[in-house]
Order: structure tokens, then sequence, then C-alpha cells
């Protein structure tokens, strides 16, 4: 998903994530928008090997 994905969701009225935007780093300005929207979300933490 990305960001712009993730504010046409919110636009739309979607009731929670089970995946956030992995296009690029968070802006404050998204974080506000999906906490002002009181949306639940479930992150999947993943990590590669090293």
């Amino acid at each position: 998903m990305t960001i712009d994905a993730t504010r046409m969701a919110l636009d739309a009225g979607i009731d929670g994530f089970a995946h956030l935007f992995m296009d690029r780093p968070h802006t404050d300005a998204i974080i506000a928008a999906i906490a002002d929207a009181g949306v639940s979300s479930c992150p999947v933490w993943c990590s590669t090997p090293r």
C-alpha cells in the first residue's frame, strides 16, 4: 500500500487497516490523518536476514 492509497482509503471512510504503507517513510500529516479518522490499524512487522 502507498501513502496515496492510504489517504484515498481514509477519504472513502475505511474503518481500519490491516497493512500500512511501505512506499516511503511516514509523515506527521499522514499519521495525524489516520489518528484523526479514528481508524484501527494492525501493522505488520517484517524483517530480513542480515
